[in-house]
């Protein structure tokens, strides 16, 4: 009987100390969330080589792509790569905030 007593008290024991823990981790995770601590790239802040587009203007001028063949623009904007995908990022952001808050 002693025996049966001893080993239902360790149970208990081992029991509510599984219950502390993981309170306590549960509590550890639920820290708010401040980005300034996180170093991660923020899509609605360009970096310098995005702030540099554009980088010139096209008037009825003729640019030649990367095949050799002329592309003839009467009107246009130069960017670079980084503005371009940039802005795709931009508007993926976009929606995707937007339907945060719908």
């Amino acid at each position: 009987m002693l025996k049966k007593g001893r080993h239902l008290r360790r149970q208990l024991r081992n029991v509510i100390l599984i219950l502390c823990v993981s309170s306590g981790l549960i509590l550890s995770s639920c820290i708010t969330y401040n980005p300034s601590l996180y170093s991660s790239y923020d899509v609605l802040i360009p970096n310098e080589e995005v702030q540099k587009c554009p980088l010139g203007w096209v008037e009825n001028g003729k640019i030649i792509n990367d095949a050799g063949e002329e592309i003839l623009i009467e009107k246009g904007i130069i960017i670079n790569e980084a503005f371009s995908q940039w802005a795709v990022e931009l508007r993926t952001e976009i929606k995707r905030l937007r339907k945060l808050v719908k």
